[in-house]
């Protein structure tokens, strides 16, 4: 006997299974695409809704119904409120150096020449956690001059060293401009 129930019950899953599914089939080929007019029939005294294909005939005990599935658009709403306040932009500060340890222009405080090749650029603030970048460049009045070697910056406190190289890696005392962004 529960042998017959259990088969009972599985042809039974089947079988509502397959009609759940083709009834979706069904729904979802009658409603069509975003653009499209969606048809039902509804039960005069039950108002059971039923979505059918277009052009399918409602029993006698049933009205038509139909509606756009896609709106007309509405009017626009009033503004919110205004948002909280952003953080703060990067904040950039220069520095043009000449290769005797010269502050030539830029946001710098000073420069102390600590050897060849090395300045300690200081400004007014905190410069330890910004992304500094220095390039080797001599400015006249022809326009800049590129220089052939490289320069390391490490910033740290108020300050950035910069370290100025020669393509062979020998210190030399380079004219630079120095960016810090924070």
């Amino acid at each position: 006997m529960e042998r017959i129930n259990w088969r009972g019950r599985v042809v039974a899953a089947l079988v509502i299974s397959t009609a759940m599914v083709a009834g979706t089939l069904s729904v979802a080929s009658a409603i069509g695409g975003p653009d499209t007019k969606i048809y039902a029939c509804k039960g005069n005294t039950t108002g059971l809704l039923r979505v059918v294909p277009a052009g399918t005939s409602c029993l006698p005990t049933e009205s038509r119904m139909d509606w756009d599935q896609k709106g007309e658009k509405g009017d626009i709403g009033p503004a919110g409120p205004r948002g909280p306040q952003g953080p703060a932009g990067a904040t950039v500060l220069f520095a043009t150096v000449q290769g005797d340890g010269t502050l030539v222009d830029g946001d710098a405080v000073s420069v102390t020449k600590a050897g060849v090749g090395a300045y300690h650029v200081t400004f007014d603030r905190v410069v330890r956690h910004c992304a500094a970048v220095a390039n080797l460049a001599v400015v006249n009045d022809e326009g800049p001059t590129f220089g052939s070697g490289s320069a390391v910056t490490y910033p740290y406190g108020t300050n950035v060293l910069v370290r100025t190289r020669f393509s062979n890696n020998a210190a030399i005392d380079d004219p630079f401009d120095l960016v810090v962004v924070c």
